[in-house]
């Protein structure tokens, strides 16, 4: 107003940067660069060296300093980068806390024993194998579908036996990974195409062997 131009200081030189992108989604940023865009001419932005004996930066570090311990407190609105993060985290802890106490779930924690959102997976033959409940003798005769757990060869049908030992799924076989490697074997699967059609045709088959042995119930 009345012609004057006023320049503002300061020695943040990431202030500087973030109000030159044009993709900033924080609200409190864009309403920054819309009051500094609309005073185009009357107001200006510089950068200065911190700590170089500037007496009114040096003036501006000891009023900041002096609000961080004698000021009052001032409710700035948190980013969305910010709040999508932290409610992520939250969810993520409440999740990783139930998971961990849950009473169920025991065989599924072995392959998955964090929660992450990363390793949601949709594909069905992968649940079937990791929570042993789909197609398998041992799930069937729980229910007493079945009369005995057991696969036609004689081992003890569950989705172990079918995925690494039964001599009717050999040809579609993976590596049975050791107690400590689960979780990796897990996320090595899931991102594998090749390991999860094995599994599809390994499910295929121990289906077939179910219905075998519902006819012989």
């Amino acid at each position: 107003e009345g012609g004057f131009k006023v320049n503002i200081y300061t020695d943040s030189y990431s202030s500087i940067q973030v109000l030159k992108k044009s993709d900033v989604k924080s609200g409190f940023i864009n309403d920054i660069k819309s009051n500094v865009f609309g005073a185009l001419g009357s107001v200006g932005l510089s950068w200065v060296k911190a700590h170089a004996g500037i007496p009114g930066n040096e003036l501006a570090d000891q009023f900041a300093k002096s609000a961080i311990t004698e000021g009052n407190f001032l409710d700035i609105p948190a980013p969305y980068s910010f709040l999508k993060k932290y409610i992520k985290n939250i969810i993520l802890s409440d999740w990783q806390q139930h998971w961990g106490e849950s009473d169920t779930g025991v065989r599924v924690r072995e392959y998955v024993p964090f929660v992450d959102f990363n390793l949601l997976t949709h594909n069905r033959y992968l649940l079937f194998f990791i929570s042993g409940h789909g197609p398998f003798p041992v799930y069937l005769f729980r229910f007493k579908i079945l009369n005995s757990p057991n696969c036609i060869c004689g081992g003890l049908g569950d989705p172990d036996h079918f995925v690494f030992d039964c001599p009717h799924t050999k040809d579609f076989h993976l590596t049975c990974p050791s107690g400590i490697f689960k979780p990796d074997w897990f996320s090595s699967v899931l991102k594998n195409v090749g390991s999860l059609r094995r599994l599809q045709e390994i499910c295929v088959i121990s289906n077939r062997i179910c219905n075998e042995l519902k006819s012989l119930n």
